[in-house]
């Protein structure tokens, strides 16, 4: 079950919890994941909620989050070592694959394009 998130210690403890697997077990998004929080944070719809789920579940470690009016959702694929992008949720159009070789202005353009 997805929880929203609309206060800020509740995205941090999530955060926390996706900060410490990737340390320890998808190095290949350890970095790109503090300025996706960014552009998620900043270029979500105003009175809408981030979405979270954790777990070891088939759609665990998701997020979703509105802008534009448009739903995206956020998952660790660890088959392929990245963060996939998917329009309305996990089974949804892909947008974009990202990892810690995406650099923050290409980052920046997937944003732009949401």
């Amino acid at each position: 079950m997805a929880v929203s998130v609309n206060e800020v210690e509740v995205l941090k403890e999530h955060f926390l919890k996706v900060v410490e697997r990737s340390e320890h077990l998808s190095t290949n998004v350890n970095e790109i994941i503090y300025p996706l929080l960014g552009f998620i944070i900043l270029t979500m719809d105003e009175q809408s909620d981030i979405q979270v789920r954790s777990g070891d579940t088939e759609t665990g470690n998701m997020l979703w989050f509105t802008t534009n009016g448009k739903r995206y959702a956020f998952r660790y694929e660890a088959d392929e070592q990245s963060i996939v992008i998917r329009k309305g949720n996990f089974t949804g159009q892909l947008i974009a694959k990202v990892n810690n070789s995406t650099s923050t202005h290409d980052l920046k353009i997937i944003f732009n394009q949401l």
